[in-house]
């Protein structure tokens, strides 16, 4: 019986040796695998505002010209003058540094005491776009106007504060 048993456990391992080496024979040559690869971008960028504003003096001057002609029949002058406000630097200018598009608006407003005096810009809103990395120096931009209508008293001889403006950035 032992003999029976020797022989079926070596007729069992010289199949087994014999499907392997034929298993290892059947996958010669080469075989090609695809790798593939992908980009994913998982940096986070954060929003950064960084906006310049600059303006001029914001001196106006309301003034008169012309003449004043005495009428001695009925005792009243002819009016042949003309007033207006002449500026010194009535711009404002905002130049857009950051990384997202930004948007500025403008307005005045005079004082309570000087509610004859009225000014608009001639542009009210500007949107302006986000910077470009390297971009400095040609940085978005917008340059508004202020002209004041209305009248000043001929009081004020100095120059005195007569208005705010207000840049509005969003």
């Amino acid at each position: 019986m032992k003999k029976i048993t020797t022989l079926i456990l070596s007729l069992i391992l010289a199949l087994a040796l014999s499907v392997t080496a034929f298993a290892a024979t059947v996958g010669t040559g080469d075989q090609e695998i695809d790798v593939e690869g992908k980009y994913q971008d998982n940096t986070t960028v954060s929003t950064v505002y960084s906006v310049d504003v600059t303006w001029g003096a914001m001196q106006f001057t309301y003034s008169e010209n012309g003449s004043m002609t005495w009428n001695p029949a009925d005792h009243t002058y002819s009016d042949n003058t003309t007033a207006g406000w002449t500026a010194n630097g009535n711009t404002v200018t905002v130049t857009n540094h950051s990384n997202a598009e930004v948007t500025a608006s403008f307005r005045f407003d005079a004082l309570s005491s000087f509610s004859a005096v009225t000014g608009s810009f001639d542009i009210a809103a500007d949107t302006l776009e986000a910077g470009v990395e390297g971009g400095y120096d040609t940085a978005d931009e917008v340059t508004a106007t202020l002209s004041l209508e209305g009248t000043l008293d001929e009081n004020v001889t100095d120059f005195t504060k007569i208005g705010t403006i207000t840049v509005n950035i969003i």
